[in-house]
């Protein structure tokens, strides 16, 4: 009887074990990208964003005496920490503890790696970290179906490597391309799943009042264009107001991108619902 006390014991504290850390793994919302988090005010590191379930990430990265120092600018560069470090360290860590990021271990947590000058030095960096950290990462093949699953996905913007990731047989990176990818059979949606531009550049609306019949007819055909070729839409830039947002999201943009990221837990509930989160 005392033995099997005993089991009883240890198996309902490794069933609390796993029930605790399941409790600490946020939902991922699919459609928050938390934009140059590493910058904001009050976020020592980048936990704060996933906690409140952004699985789209912004770090912008300059290669300096081989490696990727992570900054929007390129002052002090030597002081600055580094992608692998501040990213990739823990984030095998998380994922080696608790076997994944978020509750749905088909969720995948996106980094979006904004490549502020020198392309090719940065994209054969990263291919070195990439090979480095291969268990935790997606990794696809040039000419083929094949796909290794992982809860890390790496996406490019800025000054991307766009020929090299082409030439590439193995495809540890994909790109975060423009609305010109939009149809572009070369760049295919498996090697740029995600198209971005700019907010201001094609809206005058910053939530106050309604947005022009033009403009909505823009934005409309434009989620359209981008759903039709399988590409997911952000635009960069956009105001932090809850009516844009609630606007955006509601109309089928992909990505919001956020700079407040309270305003998560603001959003209409119903159009969140509607879009999994």
């Amino acid at each position: 009887m005392v033995v099997k006390s005993k089991y009883f014991v240890i198996m309902l504290h490794v069933l609390l074990c796993i029930n605790f850390i399941k409790a600490q793994k946020p939902v991922a919302l699919n459609f928050a990208h938390a934009h140059n988090d590493y910058e904001k005010l009050f976020r020592k590191d980048f936990k704060k964003a996933i906690r409140f379930g952004c699985s789209s990430i912004e770090i912008d990265v300059f290669p300096y005496r081989g490696q990727l120092k992570v900054a929007h600018i390129a002052l002090f560069l030597g002081l600055r920490t580094n992608f692998e470090k501040r990213y990739l360290k823990p984030l095998q860590k998380i994922i080696q503890t608790n076997g994944n990021i978020f509750q749905n271990p088909t969720d995948k947590l996106i980094l979006m790696v904004d490549i502020k000058r020198n392309p090719q030095k940065a994209y054969r960096l990263l291919r070195s970290l990439c090979e480095k950290y291969e268990d935790i990462l997606t990794v696809r093949y040039k000419n083929s179906s094949a796909l290794k699953d992982g809860p890390l996905q790496i996406l490019l913007s800025g000054a991307k490597p766009y020929d090299a990731l082409f030439a590439d047989s193995i495809r540890y990176m994909q790109l975060d391309g423009g609305l010109g990818d939009i149809g572009n059979e070369k760049f295919g949606p498996e090697l740029v799943p995600r198209v971005s531009t700019s907010y201001r550049g094609n809206f005058k609306w910053r939530g106050h009042g309604k947005i022009s019949d033009k403009e909505l007819l823009f934005l409309k055909e434009t989620v359209k264009r981008a759903k039709e070729d399988g590409r997911e839409l952000r635009f960069w830039g956009m105001p932090n107001k809850l009516k844009v947002l609630n606007l955006m999201l509601g109309e089928g943009v992909h990505w919001l991108n956020l700079d407040r990221l309270n305003l998560l837990k603001k959003l209409d509930a119903a159009t969140v619902k509607s879009r999994g989160g």
